[in-house]
């Protein structure tokens, strides 16, 4: 437990290292499908968005699917070897488990920080303040989030099975 507890601790570290490294350095309406919809609606009656960015949304999705099943790679050597899991279930739940915390650190993050930091407000959206602090949003963007790990969960699962 206290390998999952450290594991946890580490793995927000740097997800918050990540995306706040990357949203300082970036122009918010790099991320802009990540706001909620009047956001994104605002920002295409702005011309600062085309509809055929949003066909790329898609192709990004499936790119972070496969990256995510990608991971479960590594994720399954880590249980495995550091957590000393024996079973797909055991790899699998432990696994799934760092991704809910990463939800969980994600949602933390958007509340306290996206919602109230100035310099991810689009300009031209400054009068959606509701929108912005939607924490329901981020709830529900956390949970598909969430989702997101259920490949990883699985190709650790595997990994561990056919190690032990």
């Amino acid at each position: 437990m206290a390998i999952f507890i450290i594991e946890c601790v580490v793995i927000c570290v740097i997800f918050t290292v990540l995306v706040v490294t990357l949203a300082k350095k970036g122009d918010p309406i790099d991320i802009v499908f990540n706001y909620p919809q009047p956001i994104i609606d605002r920002a295409y009656e702005l011309g600062l968005i085309q509809q055929n960015q949003k066909a790329e949304r898609k192709r990004t999705v499936i790119k972070k699917l496969v990256f995510v099943a990608i991971l479960g790679m590594p994720m399954g050597l880590l249980v495995r070897y550091g957590n000393h899991a024996e079973t797909f279930w055991q790899g699998f739940l432990i696994v799934y488990g760092l991704g809910l915390v990463v939800a969980i650190c994600d949602f933390l993050l958007d509340c306290t920080w996206f919602c109230h930091d100035k310099s991810l407000i689009i300009p031209g959206t400054e009068d959606l303040v509701d929108s912005y602090h939607d924490y329901g949003f981020h709830a529900r963007a956390s949970l598909r989030g969430a989702l997101f790990t259920l490949p990883a969960a699985v190709v650790a699962g595997v990994v561990v099975a056919l190690l032990a």
